[in-house]
């Protein structure tokens, strides 16, 4: 009996230490499920489809190339001051492919069709964008740090899917399958576009 008592005394006087433990960074799934509620927690930042690449508050991104026909960017565009979201005032402009903004901020907020959607707001040319993060990797428009990158991409302004066709041109080429004026021309029209 006395063990059990001295025992449960130590207990009581031995304070446990609690471990903290860093927040993990938000998901899209978690992003798309939850929506704006999870804006508080993006101080712990923002897992990207890419294992590995988060994105926090602060950070430098490198912009790819815009993905409409003339170059400007689809998934990024100034926002009139004070709002977040749904109001677009207009495209980023092409001659920002390739280059970096730095995140003032991270923001979770519908998108024109509803859906919660993540949001890197930053400043360039004294204006305010945002850029929907998860499409603009997509589209190429945001281009992960290089050593995220596939080994295959070739430029920093050129999208995922133009650096994949690449290798599958140069793969080509070193097989034999197309010569050397085919895969340079196909080559000059997957740059051009």
């Amino acid at each position: 009996m006395k063990i059990l008592l001295v025992l449960l005394l130590g207990l009581v006087t031995c304070p446990v230490h609690a471990q903290s433990v860093a927040p993990k960074p938000l998901t899209g799934e978690q992003v798309a499920r939850q929506g704006q509620a999870l804006n508080a927690q993006l101080a712990s930042g923002y897992q990207t489809p890419i294992d590995a690449w988060v994105i926090h508050q602060g950070d430098t991104l490198q912009l790819g190339r815009g993905a409409r026909p003339d170059k400007t960017f689809v998934h990024a565009y100034a926002r009139p001051q004070g709002t977040k979201g749904r109001a677009k005032a207009g495209l980023l402009a092409a001659g920002y492919s390739g280059k970096e903004v730095i995140v003032d901020e991270l923001t979770i907020a519908p998108n024109q069709a509803g859906e919660s959607i993540l949001y890197g707001l930053f400043a360039a040319g004294g204006q305010s964008y945002q850029l929907a993060i998860e499409p603009a990797i997509k589209a190429g428009e945001l281009l992960p740090p290089v050593r995220y990158r596939p080994s295959a991409q070739a430029s920093p302004a050129l999208p995922v899917v133009a650096a994949r066709e690449l290798a599958r041109l140069k793969a080509q080429l070193a097989a034999g399958t197309i010569s050397e004026a085919e895969f340079e021309a196909q080559k000059k029209k997957l740059l051009d576009h």
